[in-house]
C-alpha cells in the first residue's frame, strides 16, 4: 500500500506512463530503453550500486533524442531520462528535463499543466499554483470510470486541501467499478492524503537540494 500511494503521489509531477508508442526504424532500441512501467525506476530514494549501467542508459537516450523527431517518443524517452537521473540523486537535472518532455505536450494538457502547477509551489505562487491545479482537474474531465484520472484528480484536490472532493471521486468510481487500488486508496484515506503531502514537500527538499 505505502509503495503504491508513494509511486502515485510522485507521478503526478512526473507524468509516468507505460511504453505505448515504442515502434519504428528502431523499435528494439525503444523497447529496451521503455519496456514497461517506468515505476521500477522513479525516483526511488535508494542507493544504486552500478551508477555507470545507469548513466550508460541515460547516454543511449541521449543518442536516440538526437535523431528522433516524433514527439510521442521523444516524451517517452525523455520521461524514461528524467526516472534515471532521478534515480542516481540528479533531481534538479530530472526536473529540468520533465520541464522538457512536457513542452511537448499540449498547453491544456492535465500532466502539463500538474507540472506547471508544481512550478508555481516551487516558487510560492499560491494563487497560480491553486489556479493551474484546478485547471488541471478539470482537464481530466467528468469520466467517473477513467481510473486514472480519478486517482490524478484525488490526489489534486488534496493537493488543494479539498479532502472531501478528493474521498468523492474515489468513492464514485468505487460505485461502478471493482478495483483493488482505488478500493485500498479510499479504505486507507487518511494515510493515502499524509503520504501525499509529505511526499510533495520531500521531492521539494530534494529538486532544492540536488546540484
Amino acid at each position: 500500500m505505502r509503495k503504491t500511494i508513494y509511486f502515485i503521489c510522485v507521478s503526478v509531477f512526473l507524468a509516468v506512463h507505460s511504453c505505448n508508442y515504442c515502434s519504428g526504424n528502431q523499435e528494439d532500441s525503444y523497447e529496451q530503453l521503455c519496456a514497461g512501467s517506468m515505476s521500477n525506476y522513479l525516483f526511488s530514494f535508494q542507493n544504486v550500486d552500478d551508477t555507470m549501467a545507469v548513466w550508460h542508459t541515460i547516454k543511449e537516450c541521449d543518442k536516440i533524442l538526437a535523431q528522433e523527431e516524433n514527439h510521442d517518443k521523444r516524451y517517452l524517452l525523455l520521461q524514461k531520462k528524467a526516472s534515471l537521473l532521478g534515480l542516481i540523486g540528479e533531481y534538479k537535472k530530472a526536473f529540468s528535463v520533465q520541464e522538457e518532455a512536457a513542452e511537448l505536450l499540449d498547453s491544456n494538457n492535465s500532466k502539463r499543466l500538474e507540472l506547471t502547477a508544481f512550478k508555481y509551489y516551487l516558487r510560492g505562487d499560491t494563487n497560480n499554483y491553486r489556479e493551474t491545479i484546478n485547471q488541471a482537474i478539470e482537464a481530466y474531465g467528468t469520466d467517473s470510470n477513467d481510473k486514472e484520472a480519478v486517482i490524478h484528480k484525488s490526489i489534486l484536490y488534496i493537493l488543494l486541501g479539498d479532502s472531501i472532493s478528493s474521498k468523492r471521486e474515489l468513492q464514485s468510481f468505487l460505485k461502478r467499478n471493482a478495483d483493488q487500488t482505488v478500493q485500498d486508496i479510499y479504505d486507507d484515506f487518511y494515510v493515502y492524503e499524509r503520504q501525499i503531502l509529505e511526499g510533495r514537500e520531500l521531492l521539494v527538499e530534494r529538486i532544492a537540494g540536488s546540484p
